[in-house]
């Protein structure tokens, strides 16, 4: 393809991009979904997730929303500074506020 070929055709190669950036985006707003529809269970995750760190000392920062139920949240911890990161996966019960390592 010649660059006279790619100037006459800017929608549709905007459209191909566009296609591309939503392959990569959708998943990961599925997996999110109920975090936007849903208002109280929004407030339910966002006191879940803030006591936890309080609890623990962590920062918010460092927590990273992984999968979300109306029963549980999946997130990823990962520890903030400049050295290697480590990171564990846990699982909250929004019921009973119980921590759970994910099973992999």
């Amino acid at each position: 393809m010649t660059f006279e070929q790619i100037r006459r055709q800017p929608l549709k190669i905007f459209l191909f991009v566009l296609f591309l950036i939503a392959l990569v985006l959708v998943p990961k707003v599925i997996r999110l979904w109920p975090l936007y529809l849903f208002s109280a269970l929004r407030q339910d995750v966002q006191h879940e997730l803030t006591a936890l760190a309080d609890e623990r000392g962590w920062i918010l920062s460092d927590l990273s929303i992984k999968h979300v139920t109306h029963d549980s949240v999946r997130f990823i911890h990962r520890n903030h500074g400049r050295v290697v990161r480590d990171s564990a996966c846990y699982d909250i019960a929004l019921a009973d506020s119980s921590l759970t390592p994910c099973e992999k």
